[in-house]
């Protein structure tokens, strides 16, 4: 699964519990605005993890492509010095 599909997916789900929540409500308000407050915290740290978690990932692949490119750059300038040199690539 992918990471913007659970974001938005703990998103919509934190509104539909929300709606639920005062639509089926067994509480007087004051409850079910402190049920409501503690069940967006909780959603809210879960959603924070989850960016980081996801940051967290974008910065190793950044740092895989960064590798590949620095390799590449490494082996193609390589080949066109030994062309400039020789005539032919190695």
């Amino acid at each position: 699964m992918r990471s913007s599909n659970l974001i938005w997916g703990v998103l919509v789900g934190s509104f539909v519990g929300a709606v639920g929540a005062l639509l089926f409500a067994p509480h007087k308000g004051s409850i079910t605005r402190k049920i409501i407050t503690r069940k967006g915290e909780e959603y809210a740290d879960l959603l924070e993890e989850k960016v980081d978690d996801l940051l967290m990932t974008i910065d190793t692949e950044i740092g895989n492509v960064k590798k590949e490119v620095a390799g590449f750059v490494k082996r193609e300038t390589a080949n066109a010095h030994a062309l400039s040199q020789n005539g032919h690539a190695r």
